[in-house]
């Protein structure tokens, strides 16, 4: 089975700031790595924080793994060669994405602008979109405003400071789901799930505070990464309860992780105080990246590794560490569907 992710590696120059791996899952064997960089634009970021930097959701769609930077969609064939490029003046921020189905299109969420977008992979037009800030049943639940935003300008270069993320009105729209004819978005600074069509609150719970992924099953739950709470949480679309949690600290291997990474010993903090050492400003196991294939969910962590849940038990199967670089987290997780020959 081969695995794909991406990786952020915050404080890094935005131009090496993160790679997309393709990994053979039962080897281990890292079978292609390429950088994944904001260009046509580029820019100086001066903030530490992923921001620009690296790679973001991942989707397949028709031949094409679809990878997303900050604000590009690029094309990759089956060895990481890239194949083309898309973008457009909405595409700011790129968190995940979610395919169509229809071997052409994507949703996106345009984090920065707090919008979805339908987008051509080929060529980056915007065939729909949602601006929930501007739905009257989000304004009404949420007591948000519609956003002054210049939509028929690139706005690519105008949202990277950090107060654009810290601004109480920001929804943070940071991850889409397209699956059975509802558009769902989470919307981590207000901690809810919501039906961008209808504009209804589906969830909300304290937990979605900075959360990430949406992955919804057959049965309508909605699966999310707890980022800073280190838990899986499973959440009924129908009542909007908290019906299940995985909690990651449970796990000998993560409890390894944080005992390696997650304690700062007296020497290493003097070091930081004198600017010694590589800049840390990223905390471990920073739980983000989220894919579900054949009764397994594999789950990213910071530094850079993946975690292998059963998802009927909730029992760790397997596990991968990529990094020793806690300033190096997962973003995007995508799962080559098993042949079925």
């Amino acid at each position: 089975m081969r695995l794909y992710f991406s990786t952020v590696i915050r404080a890094a120059p935005p131009s090496q700031g993160g790679t997309l791996v393709s990994l053979d899952w039962a080897t281990k064997r890292v079978e292609s790595t390429t950088v994944i960089a904001p260009t046509d634009p580029s820019f100086e970021d001066l903030n530490p924080r992923g921001n620009t930097r690296g790679g973001r959701g991942i989707a397949r769609v028709g031949d094409d793994l679809v990878v997303a930077s900050y604000h590009t969609l690029l094309r990759f064939g089956p060895g990481l060669e890239l194949r083309g490029r898309a973008s457009n003046g909405l595409m700011v921020g790129i968190h995940e994405v979610d395919a169509t189905g229809d071997g052409a299109s994507i949703w996106i969420a345009s984090t920065a602008v707090d919008a979805a977008l339908r987008v051509r992979v080929d060529n980056g037009e915007i065939l729909d979109q949602r601006w929930p800030r501007e739905h009257p049943g989000i304004q009404a639940a949420l007591g948000v405003a519609p956003r002054p935003i210049d939509k028929s300008a690139d706005n690519r270069g105008r949202h990277l400071e950090p107060v654009e993320s810290t601004d109480p009105r920001h929804l943070h729209l940071n991850a889409v789901n397209a699956r059975g004819g509802r558009l769902l978005a989470l919307f981590h600074s207000q901690a809810v799930i919501a039906d961008l069509d209808s504009g209804k609150v589906l969830v909300r719970h304290p937990s979605l505070h900075r959360a990430h992924n949406l992955v919804v099953t057959e049965e309508r739950v909605a699966i999310v990464n707890d980022t800073y709470g280190r838990t899986i949480r499973f959440f009924d679309l129908a009542s909007g309860d908290l019906v299940r949690t995985i909690d990651l600290m449970s796990f000998p291997w993560v409890q390894d992780l944080d005992r390696s990474f997650g304690r700062v010993s007296p020497v290493a903090r003097i070091r930081r105080r004198m600017g010694l050492g590589r800049p840390v400003v990223a905390r471990p196991l920073f739980v983000r990246g989220l894919a579900r294939a054949d009764g397994r969910l594999y789950v990213g962590l910071s530094p850079a590794s993946i975690l292998e849940i059963d998802e009927a038990s909730g029992r760790l199967v397997d596990c991968y560490g990529h990094s020793r670089n806690v300033n190096e987290a997962v973003h995007g997780l995508y799962v080559e569907p098993a042949d079925p020959a």
